[in-house]
């Protein structure tokens, strides 16, 4: 297939960065860097940037409608995402301003108790998969990728690193899912990540910390990926969509001892390809099995 005929139309990306990309962008950017400029307090800055990114969410999916955000009270799966979302974002800084003793102590549990709320509200039953085996499958990915990017970042410039993430998983994430044929999961991906970007760059400007935000993808993706494969119709098999969902488990690898030893810049050309890898791969696996149809 030729490359150029391959991309979408221009009037289609036009619409896209138009009402979601740029109106995300901004109100999570502005947001956020009005905080940073009325409050040198990190406990008020940490709360600032859930205020951003819940913004940003709701700025985009107002000009661009993708999903609800007073779902029916007892409804469940991919319409919960927004709130969801939102919950843990909130939880997750929450956390941050626990005491240093009652955080270290504690913390594994409160993001276990974490994951597995929001994982629960958003999981759904995956062919030939049980609910429950589904929510246990995804539960375990959702810890390990929290836990992953949690341990891995600190020793690598973390500003940097949150930015990169983000747009990598969030950008591959997206593709699959146009594959996938859904515009809509992928719009959603497209609207989380944008808002995370626009957090993350005021972060990397004011030299601020936001890696407990991380939560938010470690919980977002992989259900958005479940929900794609779950009620989309396309031939991509699901371990395409597992290798975009569970990607920065690749960053396991930087806890290898040898490979810590490594200058700063390999480790960070490490953790750029542990990340890419399995996203490529993904990606990969489904342009294999299906074409893109922007005429739906």
């Amino acid at each position: 297939m030729d490359f150029l005929a391959s991309l979408p139309p221009w009037s289609l990306i036009e619409e896209i960065l138009r009402t979601l990309v740029l109106p995300t962008f901004v109100a999570a950017s502005v947001v956020f860097a009005v905080v940073c400029a009325l409050s040198r307090s990190e406990r008020w800055r940490a709360i600032g940037a859930v205020v951003a990114l819940i913004a940003g969410l709701a700025a985009g999916n107002h000009f661009h409608p993708l999903a609800q955000w007073w779902p029916s009270p007892f409804l469940r799966g991919w319409r919960c995402l927004l709130p969801v979302i939102s919950g843990v974002a909130t939880a997750a800084a929450l956390l941050t301003l626990l005491p240093g003793r009652i955080l270290w102590i504690g913390g594994l549990a409160a993001r276990l108790c974490l994951a597995a709320s929001g994982t629960w509200l958003l999981v759904e039953a995956l062919s030939p998969l049980s609910e429950a085996w589904t929510y246990g499958v995804v539960l375990v990915g959702v810890v390990l990728n929290w836990e992953a990017c949690r341990l891995i970042l600190p020793g690598i410039p973390s500003r940097t690193a949150f930015v990169i993430l983000t747009t990598v998983w969030g950008g591959a994430s997206a593709a699959l899912l146009i594959f996938a044929h859904s515009a809509r999961f992928s719009d959603l991906a497209v609207l989380l990540t944008t808002s995370l970007c626009g957090v993350g760059l005021v972060a990397l400007l004011r030299k601020l910390e936001v890696t407990f935000l991380l939560a938010v993808p470690a919980v977002f993706y992989p259900c958005l990926l479940l929900a794609g494969a779950a009620n989309t119709y396309s031939e991509i098999p699901v371990s395409a969509f597992a290798c975009v969902a569970f990607a920065p488990l690749g960053l396991l690898v930087l806890l290898v001892p040898q490979i810590q030893r490594l200058p700063l810049r390999v480790l960070m050309t490490i953790a750029a390809a542990a990340l890419l890898i399995p996203c490529a791969i993904g990606v990969g696996m489904a342009a294999q099995v299906e074409s893109l149809d922007y005429g739906e």
